[in-house]
């Protein structure tokens, strides 16, 4: 449970100095998920929000467009692949609290940015229905 998942977390930590020269970040704080019983209504925000307003789609591909072959992480041409939505599987976690926390937070040691203080939490809460319901387990390629 969650105390075992601590425990391992701190026993990892012992075998990096940085854990004991760093400060650990700021926590995200989980706002309420306004769109409790509306996910169709988050999902029509979000993907508005994610192909226009953060332009999620300039790195992140969707199982509706082409992307490029290499895995996430991989370069192509000098430049690291970001997750295919709908084909890659969310290294960050798939539940939505994951997914809003990636898109709240960032990714450390990728091009992924906070986001947290460009869109509002409700804007964020969007983005995580509409990224999860493109990465439902549908998709053949897997």
């Amino acid at each position: 449970a969650d105390a075992d998942v601590q425990a391992v977390i701190q026993y990892i930590k012992l075998f990096s100095e940085r854990w004991k020269k760093e400060k650990a970040g700021t926590p995200v704080v989980f706002t309420k998920d306004v769109f409790q019983g509306r996910a169709g209504e988050a999902i029509v925000l979000g993907k508005e929000l994610y192909h226009k307003k953060a332009q999620c789609i300039s790195c992140h591909h969707t199982n509706q467009e082409s992307a490029p072959t290499p895995k996430p992480g991989q370069n192509i041409e000098g430049a690291v692949v970001a997750t295919h939505f709908g084909k890659d599987v969310l290294r960050a976690g798939e539940s939505l609290k994951d997914i809003y926390r990636a898109v709240a937070a960032g990714v450390g040691g990728t091009a992924m940015p906070s986001w947290a203080g460009s869109l509002s939490s409700e804007e964020i809460w969007a983005i995580a229905y509409y990224v999860q319901s493109l990465n439902l387990r549908t998709n053949q390629d897997r």
